[in-house]
């Protein structure tokens, strides 16, 4: 008689998904009871919020904080244009005694001029970047910490506006390194949306949990970033997306809402461990997470966008970004936004160097959610062949 082939353990057949067709009605019966119950601990946890307060206090408790002044949003927009001029940056200065001030101080500490002819010179003496990096930190101290710059006797800034920056500059400096990536349009919002991370890191800084908040920004970023690089190489084969300034911007900011949860409840950060640590499905975990918590990350990141002029355009997307055939009928463009946020999740969260089209890898990259995306198995396979993080 001829050997039987090994039968794989209940924890593998969990993890790659093959209990459909091939295991015992009994086994597949018991994974099914197994994530039951995982599902039924999670929600029987301390921190349940069925009744939606978490939301109503991320509205009046961080919604407020992080919808940036006027000035900072006037000064991203103008350098999310490659063709930004010193004169942009002065305009946006002009509106703001408080900056001007600032901004003359900071000109004087470092010896370039005792007397400044105008606002534009001011820029050009300081630098372009650092005349951008100045405005936005102050006004990131002032609206999210709601605290004053603290100066030196010398009047120089006692923390440097870099070490507000650091996501914002993170992002720019990785997609500048990218020589393919820094010559696309889509590299221009990148400082923008690391901006966004940076707000948040202020946020955590407020609360007593802030060390494990900090790691899973940390953690987002990443993660988020790698999307967004294997959404560029996707983008390649998808001629019909409309959306190409935009989307590594959405790629990174799509699971921002994760972090304002993690900020508002401890047990948030928990319960993410403890969902991978289950390798339940996303959308067991997405359930899971609206019946605890009262409403879904996803729902955040798009109210959070939302409130961004640079972002707005792509709010929806963020929204629907686990279920994009929701919008394949109604809205053609922003549908493949939406699914190559959702593919590039997936790939990102299955990263594999794939060299075959018949790999099973694929099958869960481009899931039944994404049956409408025009994308070749093959496109694929040649798109993360290119990937460098």
């Amino acid at each position: 008689m001829a050997d039987k082939p090994p039968q794989k353990d209940l924890g593998q057949r969990q993890k790659t998904g093959d209990t459909k067709v091939d295991a015992p009605a009994s086994e597949r019966i018991e994974v099914v009871a197994a994530r039951i119950a995982s599902v039924q601990k999670l929600l029987a946890r301390p921190g349940a919020d069925a009744e939606g307060k978490l939301f109503a206090r991320f509205m009046s408790e961080i919604h407020p904080k992080i919808s940036l002044p006027k000035t900072s949003q006037y000064v991203l927009d103008a350098f999310s244009s490659r063709d930004v001029t010193a004169e942009k940056v002065s305009l946006a200065l002009k509106g703001n005694p408080y900056l001007q001030q600032a901004f003359y101080q900071v000109i004087e500490s470092v010896g370039k001029r005792t007397e400044i002819p105008s606002l534009e010179a001011a820029v050009v003496l300081l630098g372009m970047q650092n005349s951008r990096n100045l405005i936005l930190a102050i006004q990131l101290q002032r609206t999210v910490s709601r605290a004053q710059p603290e100066w030196t006797k010398e009047g120089k800034l006692k923390t440097p506006a870099a070490d507000f920056l650091k996501y914002a500059l993170k992002t720019e400096e990785l997609l500048a390194a990218n020589p393919a990536a820094a010559k696309e349009e889509y590299a221009d919002l990148g400082f923008s949306a690391g901006a966004l991370f940076d707000v948040f890191a202020l946020l955590a800084n407020q609360v007593e949990h802030k060390k494990k908040v900090l790691t899973l920004i940390e953690t987002v970023h990443a993660q988020s970033f790698k999307t967004g690089m294997i959404a560029a190489e996707v983008a390649r084969a998808m001629p019909e997306l409309t959306y190409r300034r935009l989307f590594f911007a959405a790629c990174l900011l799509h699971d921002i809402g994760k972090i304002a949860m993690a900020i508002l409840d401890p047990s948030y950060i928990d319960f993410l461990d403890a969902c991978t640590k289950k390798e339940l499905p996303r959308a067991v975990r997405r359930y899971a997470e609206a019946k605890r918590f009262g409403v879904n990350h996803s729902v955040l990141g798009a109210v959070i966008c939302y409130g961004h002029t640079l972002f707005s355009p792509f709010s929806r997307a963020i929204l629907y970004q686990h279920e994009p055939f929701l919008l394949s009928t109604r809205k053609k463009n922003l549908y493949q936004l939406t699914a190559l946020i959702s593919l590039s999740t997936n790939m990102a969260s299955n990263f594999k160097k794939a060299d075959k089209e018949d790999d099973p890898i694929l099958a869960l990259w481009k899931g039944p959610e994404l049956k409408d995306l025009k994308v070749t198995p093959k496109a694929l396979v040649q798109a993360v062949a290119r990937v460098k993080v």
